[in-house]
């Protein structure tokens, strides 16, 4: 049973118990800075899966986990990326006897971000140009980005094993550099529950960071797996339909991207093409299809070594464009 959703900045959030003891924290509807979370627990200690986008938003799960971990004290942090809203809320749960796990190349790639440099950008929203107002909006809405730390984890998982601070079969599997580097899922074989961060999504414009081809192969060793439940990234949980909806779209761009290459366009005029294609897509139009700005130009990369990623102000305008098409 869902309980009554929690209020965060205007967005209901909840839990869900998946099994006795597994939990999915929810953000709905999944959009910019919302994704989820999870909690797994023996009864006497728990793992927590992620945390949130900013300090504030992870207080209220926190607060929201309470009652859960009163007598099973969290030991454990993992975190299935290095993206902001899967680990900026980190340094809340960090320090003691918690153990903050995580990739190398994760947490080589959180170091990349700026929370700092967010914060500058809501504060500068008023005087930017329309079509980048819209992007910053979406970006940075209603959270706070200041006195974010990046706590650094306490130990990197390099290979899949067995987590052995809880009493129950928990497993965490490195996944490479999918839909950004360095990724991680975390399998309960026992109960058939997959939380996979990022690396599905459902009902959201997959964003490439990472490598379309080590995603591919990623959703492939989680198909494997014969998941029952699937928690996301993003969007609410569901079954292997999650990995059929993210694999498709995958394919699709990959494959339209060489082909509008071999045709002799360049990458803004692939954005343009696959933006209008979208309706005749396998999966059809997801939400936040500006993703497919960031998507292409990183995969561009793979078509002409050497590429230079346009500057963000020119990434956010065309972005912008698109969100008001």
């Amino acid at each position: 049973m869902r309980p009554d959703p929690t209020p965060i900045h205007s967005k209901p959030s909840y839990l869900e118990e998946l099994a006795p003891g597994v939990h999915a924290y929810l953000q709905p509807p999944g959009t910019w800075g919302y994704g989820n979370a999870g909690m797994i627990s023996d009864g006497r200690s728990t793992l927590l899966v992620d945390t949130l986008n900013d300090l504030h938003t992870t207080q209220v799960m926190i607060e929201c986990l309470a009652p859960y971990v009163a007598n099973a004290p969290v030991v454990g942090l993992v975190n299935t990326s290095g993206a902001s809203d899967h680990c900026w809320g980190n340094q809340l749960i960090a320090g003691g006897d918690v153990e903050v796990i995580s990739t190398r190349e994760a947490w080589d790639d959180l170091q990349t971000s700026s929370p700092d440099g967010l914060h500058k950008v809501s504060k500068l929203q008023a005087i930017l140009p329309r079509s980048m107002r819209r992007v910053a909006k979406a970006l940075t809405g209603p959270f706070s980005f200041k006195d974010i730390r990046l706590a650094p984890p306490t130990r990197f998982v390099e290979a899949p094993e067995q987590y052995a601070r809880l009493e129950r079969d928990v497993h965490l599997i490195p996944l490479g550099n999918a839909q950004s580097p360095g990724m991680l899922a975390i399998w309960l074989p026992a109960d058939k529950i997959l939380v996979v961060g990022d690396t599905v999504l459902a009902g959201h414009t997959p964003g490439l960071s990472g490598s379309v081809s080590t995603w591919l192969t990623a959703l492939d060793t989680l198909r494997n797996l014969k998941p029952a439940v699937i928690v996301p990234g993003h969007g609410l949980p569901g079954g292997i339909e999650l990995i059929d909806e993210t694999q498709e779209f995958l394919t699709w761009f990959d494959k339209e991207v060489h082909r509008a290459h071999d045709n002799g366009l360049n990458a803004a005029e692939t954005v343009k093409h696959l933006h209008a294609a979208l309706p005749m897509s396998p999966t059809g139009p997801l939400g936040e299809s500006e993703r497919l700005v960031l998507s292409v130009h990183e995969h561009w990369s793979t078509l002409e070594p050497g590429y230079k990623m346009p500057d963000p102000p020119v990434l956010f305008a065309h972005m912008g464009k698109l969100m008001a098409a």
